[in-house]
This record gives C-alpha cells, structure tokens and sequence, in this order.
C-alpha cells in the first residue's frame, strides 16, 4: 500500500484503506465522521486542496473534481489521509483483521511547501539517499535537465539527448513542455541572471521511459 508523509506524519489514503479493507471508501469515509471523537486528533485528517494536488503531480492521481463540475473520473471530495494508530481505529470501527502493516513499506516521498517566485517548491524524496527540489506550477511539475539526471540515475548530456530526440519526431511540443526560468547566483563576486530550462511532467515521464532506471519507474507510480 502506498504511503505518503504530509504534515510530517507517515499516512495512507482513505480510498487506499478502503481497498485493502474490502469496504466502500465512501461507507468508510462516513464511519470516520460518525465517529471522529474515537481516533486521536492527528491520527487522522482531511487534505487539503494544495496537498491533494501536490501528491497529485507527483503520483499522477485523478485531478479533484468539485460537486458541480461537469467532469466525470475525479475525485469529488478532498480524500481524508489515516496514519498508523488511525488505521488501527479505523479497522475496530469496520471490524476488520486485515493487517496493513506499515512497518514493511520503503521509504515514502516527503511533501513540504515552500515559495518560489510565483510558484510552490515540494522536495521529492523517494528513498534515503535522494532528494530533489521539484517546482510545482501551472498544475504540473518542473525540472532541469540535472534534476532528471539525478533522479533517474544517468548523467546530463543522456538526459538532453532524449529531450533532443523527443522534441525532434514531434512527440511533444516545446512551447507547451519546456519553460524559461532565471537564476540569480553569483559568479566572481558579482550576481549573474542565468536562464535556465526547465520540463514539465509530460517531458520527465517521456524521457523516463527511455531511461527506464529503477528512480524512474519508482517516480512513476
């Protein structure tokens, strides 16, 4: 079962439990609300707007749908997240034995929100020795060609080459997937403006499947 860290807490999501349980997430879900007062205060919560679509981007979840949109396959209701002593709760409330056992999960990518100009700054930490500072914006996620390279475990120029290739037989579209950021650092002592590009999703999963690296298959599910 995947898990996720939001606010600093190991937790599952509720369609997640749901499955494993064998009930309707839905059924569930009202069970929790009936009986709120039984699981301790942060043991269990609602995400929000933001953090849903952060762990959207990142696990390529369904986009949330409100009551009145018009679109069919999305979430409706923001999901509630449950951690460990939660689950435990939640299974007393369900009278269910399933075991979910946390214990045996791999490390989990860690959420955390940080302005950057005028997007959001979420570290993607997959496993203890890889982190990476991925820009959330626009709905998607972007990256430097060194960030790809470091997250799927090849150098730079393999990871330009695929974009090189990818942009030449049409099967993306430069305007639409690559965008310009400027970086101030500094350079003998004085401040320099770099422009750098950077990827958005459609491009990493495209050049992800060429590399096809255990960091990439990892990033994509």
């Amino acid at each position: 079962m995947k898990t996720y860290n939001v606010r600093g807490r190991r937790v599952v999501l509720d369609r997640d439990v749901a499955a494993a349980l064998g009930v309707e997430t839905r059924r569930m879900n009202e069970q929790v609300k009936r009986n709120k007062e039984k699981f301790l205060s942060d043991s269990v919560f609602q995400l929000t707007k933001e953090e849903w679509q952060n762990l959207s981007n990142f696990s390529l979840m369904p986009k949330i749908a409100t009551s009145n949109s018009s679109k069919r396959g999305g979430v409706r209701k923001l999901p509630f997240a449950f951690t460990e002593a939660g689950v435990q709760v939640l299974k007393t409330l369900m009278k269910s034995s399933v075991d979910i056992d946390f214990s045996d999960e791999p490390p989990l990518p860690t959420i955390y929100e940080e302005s950057w100009n005028e997007g959001t700054v979420v570290l993607y930490q997959p496993n203890e020795n890889l982190k990476i500072d991925v820009r959330v914006e626009n709905e998607t996620v972007w990256l430097m060609q060194e960030q790809m390279a470091l997250l799927f475990g090849t150098k730079r120029q393999a990871i330009s080459k695929h974009i090189n290739n990818i942009y030449e037989v049409g099967e993306l579209d430069k305007n639409q997937t690559c965008s310009i950021l400027e970086q101030v650092q500094t350079e003998g002592g004085k401040y320099v403006t770099r422009k750098i590009s950077i990827y958005n999703l459609d491009m990493i999963i495209s050049v992800g499947y060429r590399v096809n690296t255990k960091n990439g298959i990892a990033f994509r599910q």
